[in-house]
């Protein structure tokens, strides 16, 4: 199944991936030992970026994301030109 991924979605995909891995590294450097560490960051990296990569794909649905890059593309062009 193909599926069509616009510039908007890819930009907030890309902002929720650096966001669970800052809050994995932070959570792995919290605890005192390294294996600890290692488990909390990795599954708290994971965990975030799996309920924000989902939620993202559920505005998808809600917003018109090829829409919102159509608009800001146009106003962009009248900008520019």
């Amino acid at each position: 199944m193909l599926v069509s991924i616009s510039m908007t979605q890819s930009v907030i995909v890309m902002l929720t991936s650096i966001f669970a891995i800052a809050l994995g590294c932070w959570c792995a450097r919290k605890p005192e030992k390294t294996m600890h560490g290692i488990l909390l960051g990795t599954s708290v990296g994971i965990g975030t970026a799996l309920i924000l990569h989902f939620l993202v794909s559920l505005l998808s649905y809600i917003f018109p994301f090829g829409q919102i890059d159509y608009w800001f593309a146009t106003f962009i062009g009248k900008v520019m030109f």
